[in-house]
């Protein structure tokens, strides 16, 4: 394999020829022990769309070179379009802080904007991570700000998929309401008929949990990409996060507000999860009803046929996941980090692991219900 060698403070280090990524990313990987904790790519993805919003608003204030400043901003939206994800190595738990996943970040900007260049990669007296693509930026707000960006996104993704699992549980509740007889009238645990009222019962419940997502999310709003901004060091190119921040509302569509006082994010972190925990717990509770009914025979009724069951037990699995997860994020909040401002990394990784699990838990089930429309079973025809 082919290398370049890069050099620091502390010596030199082989680095892949090929790579993006640099030495500061490549020591922290061999250094800190990786727990099996990958950066998510919507995580990744809200990364660029913060380097992007820095980059412009650097440019506008002349902090930036105009050449490296636009160099910078198409490198970050191919990051957008899901090029270069291999180079990102760093792991979650690698640190208590979010110093590595940015310095990744930043290295690898900064190396493709070398190759744009014609320069070698690793050439950082030319472009420099921490100088360029990091400009005016900390790693603590870069962390904050990307997570809020990626638990918006999959928090609209999440609420879409529920909506369509409402809509689902009401189309097969029509076919257990019709199976009323006078032979066939019980509402006694595991009939057609108990579950269709849970159906609806639930539906209630998941709509209750949608509005509790969209309020706790709505609430991650504040950005605070720079020390200065949060009072830490005189701002040298006054207006900075402001106009960061309005470039970043306008590429993700999010409505933004700046910070100037670094309030602690734990709060607004803790209530998403928690919402996520309450939606997960009437999901394990629906399955668990769905998984009652297909067990019992009730005159030869199957309320559900095979595939719903197995999808069922499938998402219920994803459910007692993400309680677990919750249950690790209000002990790191609890917790908490010398630095009141920066959310740990683990954090950033439930809270995405745990919109994932949801999304393509409920989407699974409710295609799996879908797709048994042609079954005999009554509930599913």
């Amino acid at each position: 394999m082919m290398i370049r060698i890069e050099r620091d403070e502390l010596g030199a280090v082989e680095v892949p020829a090929y790579a993006y990524y640099g030495i500061q990313t490549l020591r922290a990987a061999e250094v800190y022990p990786t727990a099996g904790t990958p950066v998510h790519q919507a995580f990744i993805a809200a990364m660029a769309n913060v380097k992007i919003a820095a980059a412009k608003a650097n440019l506008e204030i002349g902090a930036l070179p105009q050449r490296i400043g636009n160099l910078i901003v198409q490198a970050a939206e191919e990051i957008l379009r899901g090029k270069h994800s291999k180079h990102f190595i760093a792991d979650c738990s690698q640190t208590a802080s979010g110093d590595i996943l940015n310095t990744n970040m930043n290295e690898v900007l900064a190396n493709r904007v070398l190759e744009f260049l014609l320069e070698d990669k690793g050439n950082y007296g030319v472009v420099n991570p921490e100088l360029h693509a990091n400009l005016g930026q900390t790693s603590n707000g870069v962390m904050s700000a990307s997570l809020q960006i990626a638990a918006y996104r999959l928090t609209q993704d999440l609420i879409k998929s529920l909506q369509e699992l409402i809509t689902e549980l009401l189309y097969k509740k029509e076919p257990l309401d019709q199976l009323q007889t006078p032979e066939i009238s019980m509402y006694h645990t595991g009939a057609p008929l108990w579950l269709s009222r849970q159906f609806e019962d639930y539906g209630e419940c998941i709509q209750s949990d949608m509005t509790r997502l969209d309020k706790a999310v709505s609430q991650m709003n504040i950005t605070c990409l720079n020390s200065a901004a949060m009072g830490r060091q005189p701002d040298h190119h006054s207006g900075f996060n402001e106009r960061a921040t309005s470039h970043l509302q306008e590429l993700t569509q999010i409505e933004l507000f700046p910070s100037k006082s670094g309030e602690p994010s734990y709060h607004v972190v803790v209530e998403l999860s928690s919402a996520l925990k309450g939606l997960a717990v009437n999901l394990s509770k629906l399955c668990s009803d769905i998984r009652l009914g297909a067990s019992l025979e009730q005159i030869d009724i199957h309320p559900a046929n095979g595939i719903v069951h197995e999808k069922a037990v499938s998402l219920s699995q994803s459910a007692f996941q993400v309680m677990g997860l919750d249950h690790s994020i209000s002990l790191a909040a609890e917790i908490g980090m010398p630095d009141r401002n920066a959310i740990p990394p683990i954090i950033i990784y439930n809270v995405m692991e745990s919109l994932s699990l949801l999304i393509n838990g409920v989407q699974s089930f409710t295609l799996g219900a879908r797709g048994s429309s042609n079954s005999s079973s009554p509930v599913f025809r």
